[in-house]
Parts: C-alpha cells; structure tokens; sequence
C-alpha cells in the first residue's frame, strides 16, 4: 500500500501562531490532518510532541497530548480503523538536553508527555472497541539503540556536527555521514543509521500488532 508522509520538519501538536512568532512558520497536527482524506484501509501513525518542548520550549504537557488525542478522534471519525500512536523519546538523553540548563524540565516533560499520552490511548481503546489502535513505547526502543550503541563503543554523549544536517561548504565541521559512529548527527537528530535501526524495530512491532497475514 500507498504510504504518504505528512510530517513536515519542525512541526509540534498543539497550535501557538497566536503565542509564538516561530508556531506561525511551523506546521502543526491541525494542519497536518486537515490535508489527509481518511481512509479504512489506512494505518495513521502519530509521532508528535518533541518539538513542542524543544523548539518552542512550551510546558504545557496537557495541551500537546490533547491536542493530539482530538486529531486522532478526528481521523477516526472520519472512517480511520488503525491507529499508532508514538510516545517520544526522553528529550534529556539528546547533546542539547545533557548539556543544557534544562535537562530536568526535559526529563520530567518526556516522563509526563508519555504517561498521559498513554493513559489517553488507553481510553481510546475502550471508547473504540472496534478498531485497532495500539501505543508504543519510543523511549524504551530507543533506549536499547542506545544502549547497543554504547556497547560497540558509538559516541551517545556528544553530536557528529554542529551544523545541523545541512552541510555548509567551506565549514569546519566534517561532511554529512549516514553513519558516524554517534548516535546523534547534530544537537537533537539521531543519524540516519540509528533512523534505520528504530524503523526496524518499529516494522516488527507494527508487523506483530496489526498484519492480517
């Protein structure tokens, strides 16, 4: 089956055009579901939050995951039988969170992010009997690239580059890798290599849970 991504670079879950100069440039789910047509056939997937804490600094647990949840009774409304719904990583474990002032606030954010998110899809579940929709963990996942990465002696502390991963001609930093032995290619991204290793297992868990094979 067709896959389409409606992830755009930067986008949060809750909307802040009103709040924040940079939440008018920035896409949000809103957007983002406005411009998908529903489908029964379809797996939706919902990986969204990290960016609401991270780029635009918000705490407002509450609003993001809500935010979230109404989208997703959207879609559902709309004719949606599969759902996944993503919790995020501990944003703490990134270059930027270990060495900012904040690295609590992103603990505690990421902790109470997913517990809430989980709980949310938890009443989902028993609202909508009849359809499959499933949480998965990507703090637990990532945790064990992290700790595999560790283990055959890959940088987990520092970023590859700090120029992002938009390669400047001319600069110091070194030239984009696929896969640098770090796990992270600047402050918050992970390498494309640690990308493939949660597709993966993101494969086997979507594989597992809604294959009708």
């Amino acid at each position: 089956k067709e896959m389409l991504n409606f992830a755009e670079g930067g986008s949060t879950s809750a909307s802040y055009s009103c709040f924040n100069c940079i939440g008018d440039f920035v896409s949000n789910t809103d957007r983002q579901v406005a411009s998908y047509t529903p489908s029964h056939q379809d797996l939706a997937i919902f990986l969204l939050g990290a960016n609401d804490y991270m780029t635009l600094h918000k705490d407002n647990v509450i609003m993001v995951v809500e935010q979230q949840i109404d989208d997703i009774e959207k879609i559902i409304s709309g004719g949606v039988n599969n759902v996944l719904v993503m919790g995020i990583p501990d944003l703490s474990l990134t270059p930027y969170g270990k060495h900012s002032d904040e690295k609590r606030k992103l603990k505690d954010e990421s902790i109470a992010h997913n517990a809430l998110l989980k709980t949310n899809v938890e009443e989902l579940k028993e609202k909508y009997p009849q359809h499959k929709i499933c949480y998965y963990e990507t703090a637990d996942a990532f945790k064990v690239i992290m700790e595999a990465a560790s283990n055959i002696g890959y940088d987990t502390e520092n970023p590859y580059t700090h120029h992002g991963y938009v390669h400047v001609p001319g600069a110091k930093d070194p030239q984009l890798d696929i896969c640098p032995q770090y796990v992270f290619n600047d402050l918050v991204h992970p390498t494309q290599e640690v990308h493939h290793c949660f597709a993966i297992m993101l494969e086997s868990f979507i594989a597992h849970h809604y294959s009708t094979e």
